[in-house]
Order: C-alpha cells, then structure tokens, then sequence
C-alpha cells in the first residue's frame, strides 16, 4: 500500500495533479490524501456527479479533509460512518471525506484530521458576513478532537490539516504576517502538547518544510516535521520522499521551495 499527499487541487481546473502518470500504478488499496480545497463535491449535482466520477476513474482512493473552499452542506448531506478508527462521509466507494477531530489508523500509522480553515475573512472582518463560520471547528468537534487524543495519549505519526498552527504561519509568510483564527490558535496549543511524525497542511499554495529551529521556537524543542504541500506530491514512505508530478506553467502560481526553511518573506513575482 501506498500513500500520497497532495492539496488545493481547487476543483477540475487543477486536477490533473491526481491524473499524473506517478499514481498511474496504484490501486484502489492505495491512497492520495488532499490537505484540503478539494473543491471537487460541488453544489451543482450534475458537476458534482461528473466530479465524483472523474475521482471514481482514478486507481486510487481519495481521501481528504476539508478547506475554506468546500461546499461544507453538500459534505454534510452523505451520511457519517465509522472507517478505520474515525469518522468519515463516504461520497463514493473510492472518495473518503475524513471528518474533523478523528485519528484513522492507515497502513499500519495513526493519522489525526483537523480540516477546515477561516472562511471569506475580509469580509468578516468587515462585518459584511455574520454567523458561524462553517470552515471553523464546532466547539463539539474541538470537544472530540481533544477525546481522541486523548486515547492514544496524544501521540500520533501524521497530522493532517489544512492549515498550519498560527505561530508556525510566519515561517512562511514573515514575522506577524498572519490572520489571527480560532483554529490557528488551538492548533498551536494542540502541536505544543501533540508527539507527531510529520505534519501535513496546504492552504498557502507553497511547497516547503518549516525550518526546524523556527519551529522549536515557537513550540518548544522536540517536535516532527511540518510540510506544506501543494504542487509537489509527497509520497508517504521510507523515505518521504518528493514526488514532482511537473503540473503546467498555470499552476505553478505563487512560491516553491523544496528541502529547506523557507525565506522569512515570499518573494513577489
């Protein structure tokens, strides 16, 4: 069995990422995990069934959390179940949404899911948008998150989210260049106390490993690797190893940095 990471595929625009010729050898017991904004269960039902049949085609299975940019109703219409040790949404046979706060055990590791991630903040921000904000845990699902950790005594060999604890985001983008969210800040607190492997995110359209001392910083000393991903695949073994599925100039926006701290700031391109 085989496990890939992959993120922000941003619906059928960008999904030629999960058709690159490296996965093209899976099987269904194989599984490509998205770090969130999917975006492909689209609030269109034709779409959404042309989608889930796309997915279907491919020889793997998908799993993945959720981003800023899921149709978080259309998520909450299939029904929940429990698959290997957490809570899950089946949307198809092969197309697994892995639910917030639970610990799956994949091929021998444990995995913890936390997706989600703040939603149209401008606008927030400027009182344009009221209510809940459905990319924000629930404090149930904070409640339960805290419940599963709990019983595996907050150990845990991967972590996947969306998003990246808020002191760890100025790795990426520079000092106190960050939005200030509810889960940024409980996912701070949760990493400082959680013993992890390697953790999994997307969210910022770069690829990069957090620099290890910039990490220990902020958390403390002893903590496993933080990778964003985005247009690189990584693939989950020995190893872990890069895979560069090499996507068309159009998606490669933004900033790529592989094997090494990124620079305290994004260059501007």
């Amino acid at each position: 069995m085989s496990i890939y990471l992959a993120s922000d595929i941003h619906g059928p625009a960008y999904r030629e990422r999960l058709a690159d010729p490296s996965l093209q050898d899976l099987t269904k017991d194989d599984y490509v995990i998205v770090c969130g904004d999917l975006e492909m269960i689209d609030l269109d039902e034709d779409a959404r069934a042309a989608n889930i049949a796309w997915l279907e085609a491919q020889p793997y299975t998908t799993l993945f959390v959720d981003g800023n940019h899921e149709e978080y109703a259309v998520l909450e219409q299939y029904p929940e179940s429990e698959w290997m040790g957490g809570k899950d949404r089946r949307i198809s046979p092969s197309v697994v949404f892995l639910m917030r706060g639970q610990v799956f055990q994949l091929e021998g590791r444990t995995f913890f899911t936390m997706g989600g991630a703040p939603t149209f903040m401008r606008a927030r921000l400027m009182g344009l948008l009221e209510g809940p904000d459905p990319g924000m845990p629930t404090d149930a699902e904070i409640a339960e998150a805290e419940r599963n950790l709990e019983r595996c005594s907050w150990r845990v060999d991967c972590v996947l989210t969306h998003c990246v604890p808020l002191s760890l985001a100025e790795l990426i983008f520079g000092e106190g260049k960050t939005f200030v969210s509810p889960l940024g800040e409980w996912l701070d607190s949760t990493a400082a106390k959680l013993d992890f492997g390697h953790w999994f995110f997307g969210h910022y359209h770069c690829d990069c490993q957090l620099d290890a001392d910039g990490v220990a910083e902020r958390l403390g000393p002893g903590h496993g690797t933080f990778t964003c991903v985005f247009n690189l695949l990584h693939r989950l073994d020995d190893g872990a190893t890069f895979r560069d599925p090499t996507p068309p100039s159009s998606l490669r926006r933004r900033h790529v940095f592989v094997d090494g701290p990124p620079p305290s700031l994004l260059p501007k391109q």
